[in-house]
């Protein structure tokens, strides 16, 4: 992950083994950016993320669905 901002460590740290809800701004860059959202959702539908979002992360992550 060398190649990624210093903002896109923080969104994958955020659900990782140490989950927190994302903040606005990393709300607002995962909408943005079609790469890390594709990875973020790859991540979600993994059952290995399992206990790793918290309730907000799941409704945000949720959301891309229902386009």
């Amino acid at each position: 992950m060398s190649n990624t901002s210093v903002i896109e460590n923080e969104i994958y740290q955020a659900c990782d083994q140490y989950p927190r809800n994302f903040t606005l701004e990393e709300m607002d860059y995962i909408r943005s950016h079609s790469d890390v959202r594709d990875t973020l959702i790859n991540w979600f539908e993994m059952s290995l993320s399992d206990g790793c979002w918290t309730q907000q992360q799941v409704k945000f992550m949720q959301s891309f669905y229902e386009r």
